[in-house]
């Protein structure tokens, strides 16, 4: 499943490509949202009801999300889609530019982090697009106790 969100949701956008969503986020009219998801076959996310109503006048798959509240837009997204939402670096894309990440090795992170995590944490992974580099930090604790919570809150219907 492949989406186009709206400048309106950043959050969400991030949290996607956390759970390997491909995600196009950026600055773009409604005309561009619409047309890049018609082309590459990309449902909109939105909180805009305007650009809501025209992707679906013009037949382009589209949700409007109802709560600016993040833990409440993935509910839905799970509701209405089906998508999983992990809490796993291994599921991820880069939150920042959607790349793929990888594994890398010690060696290849040397000069590139603090060495403190070089010699504390055991697995380092980098973005093949914009060579960021993540690990397991206490981040994504806090990540694991979203997805909890999530899930939590599927499970009472």
């Amino acid at each position: 499943m492949h989406f186009v969100v709206d400048c309106m949701l950043g959050k969400l956008a991030r949290w996607l490509r956390l759970s390997g969503y491909n995600v196009i986020y950026a600055k773009l009219t409604d005309e561009e949202i619409l047309e890049i998801s018609e082309k590459e076959k990309r449902i909109i996310l939105t909180r805009d009801k305007v650009l809501h109503a025209k992707a679906c006048k013009y037949g382009v798959k589209s949700v409007y999300l109802h709560s600016e509240e993040l833990i409440s837009q993935l509910k839905q997204l799970i509701e209405e889609l089906g998508i999983e939402i992990y809490d796993t670096p291994e599921h991820s894309l880069c939150p920042i530019c959607g790349g793929e990440i990888s594994e890398i090795s010690k060696e290849e992170a040397k000069n590139k982090v603090p060495n403190k995590i070089l010699q504390k944490i055991p697995k380092l992974y980098a973005c093949k697009k914009c060579g960021k580099i993540y690990w397991e930090g206490t981040h994504w604790n806090k990540i694991r106790e979203m997805v909890k919570c999530i899930k939590s809150r599927q499970t009472k219907k």
